[in-house]
């Protein structure tokens, strides 16, 4: 019987920490997500075999494990890293605390930081709350018309590198846009 747990952090956009703990045990997955010292939600999930007498066959076991694995990538491909109980201990209890500031005053176009993510847009300011942000230099406002937004990281080395408000790359996708800014 396969059994698998892991605990993942990511530093929350508003002070804090993100987390998910899975825990796998045969064909049944639990998880808990949340805020550290916040609102947590849970769900658990119970495998079934998929593709019984093809050859493509899959125990509960391995279906289950595959989602685990799904799961754990995506979650450190968007920044979480793995941490052990005993640090998920201090995180909990406050003690821990760690400084970004450092990492954001230099960055890397080249290999920009997981962490760096924008906001969603905001429906409804009051035009005095947003000047006042943009006085402060701690906001930059834009109209967005077509739904979608992407940063285009032009690095040292003159690489160019196309990403979404989540860090998903999108270079590759846009080879007319990356050539005119390699002009």
């Amino acid at each position: 019987m396969n059994k698998k747990e892991a605990i993942l952090i990511q530093p929350s956009s508003k002070g804090g920490y993100k987390y998910i703990h899975m825990i796998l045990n045969g064909n049944k997955m639990n998880r808990t997500w949340g805020l550290v010292g916040g609102k947590q939600q849970d769900t658990a999930n119970t495998y079934k075999p998929k593709g019984v007498g093809r050859a493509n066959e899959k125990t509960a076991e391995v279906v289950a494990e595959e989602d685990f694995d799904r799961i754990y990538k995506r979650k450190t491909d968007e920044g979480y890293r793995k941490v052990n109980a005993v640090q998920f201990d201090d995180i909990c209890s406050g003690e821990f605390r760690e400084d970004h500031s450092e990492e954001m005053d230099t960055i890397d176009f080249d290999n920009p930081p997981k962490s760096f993510t924008v906001s969603k847009p905001i429906t409804k300011i009051s035009d005095k709350k947003l000047q006042a942000l943009i006085d402060s230099g701690n906001a930059n406002a834009q109209t967005k018309e077509n739904g979608l937004c992407h940063w285009i990281f032009v690095g040292k080395s003159k690489k160019v590198r196309i990403f979404t408000r989540r860090m998903d790359e999108h270079t590759d996708k846009y080879p007319k846009l990356v050539a005119a800014f390699d002009e």
